[in-house]
């Protein structure tokens, strides 16, 4: 019998198969969004990103392939607009396929007591009605109605608006990442630490972190905010009149003028919230758990 010689060309082509076949078991489950793609909203919402397995999640928005260079996940993403998001997970030493997903923001409405606020799918701001207090941001207080739509500008530029609210004689709208509010003030609604009235758009600071829900009762105003960092949770901020307790800050009967941190009736801050909605001068907020606070 000859005896078979021994090729070590062979051996490695083996071990290289093997090699290959441990690195695609190895490979890391494909980034899950949630809510899924292909999907149209009227305003502003989040996606949450999970990957089993994974350490870490790159993503984009604007279409491009996700790296290690893109931004990190730690947060719901915010999508205020008509966007691409793209993600990529690794565990430090594999990486998962891209997922894709096309989301649409296709514009919001509102009223006050006697105005109107409109967004387009462009997210161009449009209002009309009544307009004595500046409700309408168009730059003036005039005492006759407004009958044909006023676009809303900022600085001479348009406001990039995804979500609006209407009260009693002032308006509530967040676009360009910021709050912005206008018209009447005689209770501090619109949060910019002053009662003086204001007939175009005012910039309001909350906390520094994503708007994920505004609204607006007959003379007071609220926000949800998620601030960046990894763990934090959802809080809502309140401002404007708070005579029956509306702002829920625990000081009945002061004004607040600024957007201040709503808290329980233990003191602490009510956190975890999902939306929020307003009365004529009460609150109600909806937490991620399902509970509902007022």
């Amino acid at each position: 019998m000859k005896e078979k010689s021994f090729n070590p060309f062979l051996v490695l082509l083996a071990v290289l198969c093997w090699l290959c076949a441990v690195h695609a078991d190895a490979q890391l489950a494909a980034p899950v969004f949630q809510p899924a793609g292909n999907l149209a909203f009227g305003t502003t919402f989040n996606v949450t990103i999970s990957a089993t397995g994974s350490t870490a999640i790159y993503y984009t928005t604007d279409g491009s392939t996700p790296s290690a260079s893109s931004k990190l996940y730690s947060a719901p993403v915010v999508v205020g607009c008509s966007l691409t998001l793209k993600a990529i997970a690794t565990n430090g030493s594999n990486w998962s396929t891209v997922t894709t997903a096309v989301y649409a923001v296709t514009g919001d409405i509102g009223t006050g007591a006697s105005h109107v606020l409109a967004v387009k799918f462009n997210g161009n701001l449009y209002t009309w009605g009544l307009n004595n207090q500046g409700q309408l941001g168009i730059g003036s207080f005039s005492p006759a109605d407004e009958p044909i739509p006023q676009e809303v500008f900022v600085n001479g530029s348009p406001i990039n608006v995804v979500a609006v609210a209407g009260g009693n004689s002032h308006s509530l709208v967040y676009g360009n990442h910021s709050i912005w509010t206008f018209g009447e003030n005689n209770y501090g609604q619109l949060g910019n630490g002053t009662t003086n009235n204001s007939s175009t758009p005012v910039n309001i600071p909350a906390g520094g972190g994503n708007i994920l829900a505004i609204a607006s009762g007959a003379n007071h105003c609220l926000a949800v905010e998620q601030q960046p960092m990894p763990g934090s949770q959802s809080n809502v901020y309140a401002w404007g009149y708070n005579a029956d307790g509306e702002c829920g800050n625990g000081n009945q009967r002061t004004p607040v003028t600024s957007p201040t941190q709503v808290e329980m009736s233990n003191g602490n801050a009510l956190l975890g919230i999902s939306q929020v909605a307003a009365g004529d001068a009460f609150s109600i907020a909806l937490s991620t758990a399902g509970t509902v606070w007022g």
